[in-house]
């Protein structure tokens, strides 16, 4: 079942017991051998533990620590409170009323 989720979010499925219900056997399993020789939905990971390699080959540890692959990862940017954002509202207000004159 973790193959399905996988691939539904591969395909942008949301209901995946219902698809479950639907797809076959068979087409499961073609599936999973084409999963099998071309893997996806960990490219974001590979990429980030080759760039923290590179990185940390390449750096001087005498300036920078080393770092880990999770520190390469793109991170949604988490909601902002009503005050977080009414704070940065007005920060821009200023800047533009500054600009102005």
């Amino acid at each position: 079942m973790l193959f399905l989720y996988r691939l539904a979010l591969k395909l942008g499925i949301d209901n995946v017991q219902e698809w479950a219900e639907e797809i076959s056997w068979e087409q499961t399993r073609e599936w999973m051998a084409a999963w099998q020789l071309m893997p996806w939905g960990d490219e974001w990971f590979r990429d980030a533990v080759l760039m923290a390699q590179q990185f940390n080959a390449h750096r001087d540890p005498k300036r920078s620590s080393a770092m880990e692959p999770q520190d390469f990862m793109p991170v949604k940017e988490r909601e902002k409170s009503p005050d977080e954002l009414a704070a940065k509202f007005l920060t821009f207000a200023a800047a533009v009323n500054a600009a102005k004159g």
